[in-house]
């Protein structure tokens, strides 16, 4: 079995504009079937946190946090 720390994500809009997501270790078994690539969804519960850490996917402020 393996073991998950979190899930990368890079979000875009309709706009083509991307920004950055995680989903956290407690919540990964909730998202993990959820989610395809190239799917759309409509996302409702998330936090919003500044961009600051050292690995950055975007170029944008925020980053989600699910």
């Amino acid at each position: 079995m393996a073991i998950y720390y979190s899930i990368e994500l890079v979000l875009m809009d309709e706009k083509g504009d991307k920004i950055q997501a995680s989903i956290k270790r407690s919540m990964i078994m909730t998202y993990r079937h959820l989610l395809n690539e190239g799917e759309s969804y409509t996302l409702m519960t998330f936090g919003a946190w500044l961009n600051n850490g050292d690995y950055k996917s975007t170029s944008h402020a925020y980053k989600l946090i699910f």
